[in-house]
């Protein structure tokens, strides 16, 4: 095939592995784009439309294996949720430097403190108590 042709295809597989789920169809012409590019998985021979892959997980005669498509969709969302958690984690990074001072104590410091000491004062209570 042409560089062109070979270009769409390429396109197509992309198209396929990055499905946009999240958004309703807006008509007939947006449902045709967006699920046309699953020719891809058709074969050239009406045959062998309900071959499965083959052992080696290519696709008899398909343009895109499935295979592949999956595998491209699984690395770009632990891509997407890499830097998804890179982000949130730079947030918190920069929450806690804004509410970290030196001279006080964090609020769970302090609650723990507290807890300890109403456990002793209960004690001590307690101890008082049965003298």
């Amino acid at each position: 095939p042409s560089q062109e042709l070979w270009a769409r295809f390429q396109a197509d597989c992309e198209a396929v592995a990055n499905p946009d789920v999240g958004t309703p169809f807006r008509g007939v012409a947006d449902a045709v784009d967006r699920l046309l590019p699953y020719h891809v998985f058709a074969t050239e021979e009406g045959d062998d439309a309900d071959v499965d892959e083959t052992a080696d997980g290519r696709g008899g005669g398909l343009l895109c294996s499935k295979r592949d498509a999956w595998q491209s969709m699984c690395v770009r969302k632990s891509t997407e949720f890499h830097g998804r958690l890179k982000r949130l984690r730079e947030r918190v990074e920069k929450l806690e430097a804004a509410v970290w001072q030196p001279d006080r104590r964090r609020p769970e410091e302090g609650f723990m403190l507290h807890s300890a000491c109403l456990v002793e004062a209960r004690a001590a209570k307690q101890a008082r108590n049965q003298e």
